[in-house]
């Protein structure tokens, strides 16, 4: 094994970074410039780390800094996200090297991860459960068909047929109905994943994706989505709600998106009542790792919130 460093992001050239990123992880320019959004930068001490091969970049362990709720308290934690090692060092334990010192950096350590690297987890320790499943709906086949043809960039959406819905761009005022709505849903729960003011801000008013996301109000609540026209493949995916869903919810929104031009519905919950609506899921490996075994039970069995906006899922 070759000489190496590990450093924080704050310690590497600005430039060498947004190049490693374009690398990467096939960024795009603009893209490549939002990592200090990506990894909530200034929120906390705790930033991603770089691994560092005769001062080139050649490895990456990215974080999300939040906070949560177990057993009443509310800690600090950090989401594990965007990991990556050169493919010329992989196998030769950069990676599990990489990974330890990242896990050094906080006392919770949470992610939502594929099969490959919960593996790799699990032999640090780290606990999971698949309480949650990533479902999808094609909305329209002769739709999947055709955006393969001709690309669909438009933003002018049609209204939906039912008057209880209502499509509105995002702003200060519908945020801040959400927040509450959101803050008194989770008052009287002891654990759960944190979304505050400043979290929302974060993650809705100043996201670079913000002219994609959308506020969908049904009756007293509201259903945040995210309609995706960057590339050939129309998505919609519902990333945030402040009800559970239904299949009745769910059935007007699929024919609002098939109107729209949208290919296909996705989102995360962990009803499988909804199976038959969507027979296409996926189990979400959510995993976790902290040395407190209150906590680590807290995590396994009480955490009952997760969505599309949680974790880096969205982001892809």
């Amino acid at each position: 094994m070759t000489k190496f460093h590990i450093r924080k992001i704050s310690e590497i050239n600005k430039d060498d970074l947004i190049n490693f990123y374009k690398k990467a992880f096939n960024l795009q320019n603009s893209e490549s410039y939002n990592y200090v959004w990506r990894y909530r930068l200034g929120y906390s001490d705790y930033e991603p780390l770089v691994l560092l091969n005769e001062n080139e970049i050649c490895g990456h362990a990215g974080l999300l800094p939040i906070d949560i709720k177990l057993n009443n308290q509310i800690k600090k934690a950090i989401w594990f996200t965007d990991f990556y090692i050169n493919k010329d060092l992989r196998s030769k334990g950069y990676g599990k090297i990489l990974t330890q010192e990242w896990m050094k950096l906080c006392p919770i350590k949470i992610t939502v991860c594929n099969d490959l690297s919960l593996k790799v987890f699990k032999k640090l320790n780290w606990k999971f459960n698949n309480k949650f499943l990533r479902k999808l709906k094609i909305i329209d086949h002769l739709n999947m068909i055709t955006s393969f043809i001709k690309k669909n960039n438009s933003q002018n959406y049609l209204d939906f047929d039912n008057t209880n819905f209502s499509l509105e761009t995002i702003n200060n005022k519908n945020i801040s109905e959400v927040i509450k709505l959101t803050d008194e849903s989770t008052k009287k729960n002891t654990s759960f994943l944190i979304r505050d003011e400043s979290w929302f801000k974060w993650r809705i008013l100043e996201c670079p994706y913000r002219n994609q996301i959308y506020i969908l109000k049904y009756k007293d609540n509201f259903i945040i989505l995210r309609l995706k026209r960057k590339s050939k493949l129309n998505g919609l995916s519902i990333i945030f709600s402040t009800m559970d869903l239904t299949a009745e919810t769910l059935n007007h929104i699929a024919r609002w998106g098939k109107r729209n031009k949208f290919c296909y519905l996705t989102f995360i919950d962990k009803d499988e009542s909804l199976n038959k609506f969507l027979p296409m899921q996926k189990k979400v490996n959510f995993a976790f790792h902290t040395s407190n075994n209150f906590e680590l039970d807290d995590l396994q069995n009480n955490i009952n919130n997760l969505q599309y906006i949680d974790s880096d899922i969205d982001f892809i």
